[in-house]
């Protein structure tokens, strides 16, 4: 689907279960995205259908992917959510703890931010995140994401920090 030289973007199958799983259970995840719920394979794969095919039908190429290593090993996922508080979709991403600090987030997501603003036309992309969470905000500044303060985007959580970024420029 989209890739770039370390890289491929692509949508999610069932035969990601394995890393849906891990990945939803690593401590970073845990802690700065929330518990899913995710304690069986059978779990990871409902997430699938679930946060993926579903996004995918409703929202075709304006979803949440995987990205894959130059091998074909899934590494992290990356793309657009959609929240009924926001009038805009906001980028989100988690990669495997192992890769932290390699590039790929920053990689995949300045790709999925070229085709957002090329393909797809959208004009505003949020980053909505836990204000703790540096790496993140760090990976967002990075992109050209600026920051807009604290929101609240459910009252039983916390408040979290919501930037932005223009792509129509």
């Amino acid at each position: 689907m989209l890739s770039t030289p370390r890289t491929k973007i692509r949508k999610a199958q069932i035969g990601d279960v394995d890393f849906i799983f891990k990945l939803l259970n690593e401590e970073g995840f845990l802690q700065f995205i929330g518990d899913r719920g995710i304690k069986q394979k059978e779990d990871a794969e409902k997430y699938i259908e679930s946060a993926f095919f579903n996004s995918y039908a409703t929202h075709g190429l304006c979803s949440p992917f995987i990205v894959s290593d130059i091998e074909g090993r899934a590494v992290g996922i990356a793309g657009f959510y959609h929240r009924p508080s926001m009038q805009c979709p906001d980028l989100g991403f988690a990669f495997l703890k192992e890769i932290e600090g390699q590039g790929y987030a920053f990689e995949a997501c300045q790709e999925i931010l070229s085709f957002a603003a090329e393909s797809l036309k959208l004009k505003t992309v949020a980053g909505i995140l836990m204000p703790s969470n540096q790496r993140s905000k760090s990976l967002l500044k990075r992109l050209g994401f600026k920051e807009l303060g604290n929101i609240v985007i459910n009252p039983n959580l916390e408040k979290v920090l919501l930037m932005h970024i223009d792509l129509s420029k």
